[in-house]
């Protein structure tokens, strides 16, 4: 694909290409009107940049104390610190610009306003092989680096299940049969629709999983113009293939984070949850006043049997249901690791006596093998 933005984008429009990429930063600096396209703008931990990528670093003399001092006042010392940790793990491997690594660094602070990094990481020991995901926190000034560069450079395949159906284009499943592991897959649970009727007036509609988005817009309700939520990326998904596009898509892996920062969104505005029955309602609770709020149930959750479940080395529970499901039959062992998709699947866990479990840092496929590989 060859010529300006302009020019791809028309490429685009006059249908020689299904679909194109650009930089994000070459669209936002052009101030390009990219609505008549369905766009999707990757994250830097879905896609992951080189180390350092993107960063202005300025080389001075030593001794020029007047220049350094100008340059002090624009270095930004959270982004120093951050690439900083890029660089460090990039140096471990000991690589030129060619080697297939890509490393991302978040510097956050916790509840008590200590800092820490979000590393994000993707590896392929060639460039032909399927790449690894990773996923750590440290707060360790020192130490970190050197087991970080270990654990993504050593792949240690195992058995691993999730508790959903494996589908052929399931990139959780070929990224990890590619790299030596053995996955089986099976949901626990069914769902059956529970049918409504006219859908009341609502500024937002919110979304808290795809089965949600299913079984409310198959039976083709009228929204008028009410706005849409998602929790996720995923569920975000699930409303374009109904020629849909979310307003607002949850960023955490936190729901009840994700519930304030929605209600802090709509105001006063009215929302439409359409829900399993039995729902936990994580994200209404976050509401203080409850009048804004309006459940709606459009389907249920129906166990299935477990009995045939492999042993596995990981198991990667994808919701409270399944969980449940899952415990109802069967006992994990104490050397069996635990993955939980959300908080709720969690305290799910820790209710039933499991609280050492692992988190997923997104609820995407990313997410899902950045869980699997780091452990």
């Amino acid at each position: 694909l060859r010529g300006n933005v302009h020019t791809r984008l028309k490429k685009l429009q006059s249908g020689m290409y299904d679909a194109i990429f650009l930089a994000a930063a070459a669209v936002n600096r052009l101030n390009l009107d990219v609505s008549a396209f369905h766009a999707v703008k990757l994250s830097s931990q879905e896609f992951m940049p080189a180390p350092a990528q993107g960063v202005l670093a300025l080389q001075v003399r030593e001794n020029d104390a007047a220049l350094l001092t100008v340059l002090k006042a624009l270095n930004h010392l959270d982004v120093e610190e951050a690439v900083g940790v890029e660089r460090k793990i990039f140096s471990l491997f000991r690589g030129g610009c060619n080697l297939p690594l890509g490393i991302y660094c978040e510097k956050h602070a916790d509840e008590s306003d200590k800092p820490f990094f979000k590393i994000f990481a993707a590896y392929s020991p060639e460039v032909k092989d399927y790449p690894r995901y990773y996923y750590f926190q440290t707060a360790l000034p020192t130490g970190w680096d050197k087991k970080l560069s270990d654990r993504i450079r050593l792949n240690k395949p195992c058995s691993v299940f999730i508790t959903r159906d494996i589908k052929d284009d399931d990139f959780f499943s070929r990224s990890l049969k590619a790299n030596g592991y053995k996955v089986n897959g099976r949901s626990f649970i069914e769902f059956k629709p529970i049918p409504f009727g006219t859908v009341p007036a609502t500024d937002w509609i919110f979304f808290s999983s795809k089965h949600a988005v299913t079984y409310f817009f198959d039976r083709k309700p009228e929204t008028g113009n009410a706005k849409l939520g998602a929790i996720g990326k995923s569920t975000a998904e699930a409303l374009r293939s109904y020629g849909r596009r979310a307003d607002f898509i949850g960023a955490s892996t936190d729901t009840r984070l994700i519930g304030k920062q929605f209600a802090s969104l709509i105001k006063s505005g009215r929302a439409l949850f359409p829900q399993a029955k039995d729902s936990m309602r994580t994200v209404q609770q976050q509401f203080v006043n409850k009048e804004q709020v309006l459940d709606l149930s459009v389907y249920e959750t129906i166990s299935k049997p477990v009995e045939d479940t492999p042993y596995s080395d990981i198991i990667l529970f994808t919701s409270p249901s399944n969980a449940e499901a899952f415990l109802e039959k069967k006992r994990l062992k104490s050397e069996q690791k635990i993955i939980a998709m959300g908080d709720a699947t969690a305290h799910t866990l820790k209710k039933a006596g499991y609280p050492s479990v692992y988190h997923v840092p997104s609820y995407d496929e990313i997410g899902l093998l950045m869980a699997v590989y780091s452990i």
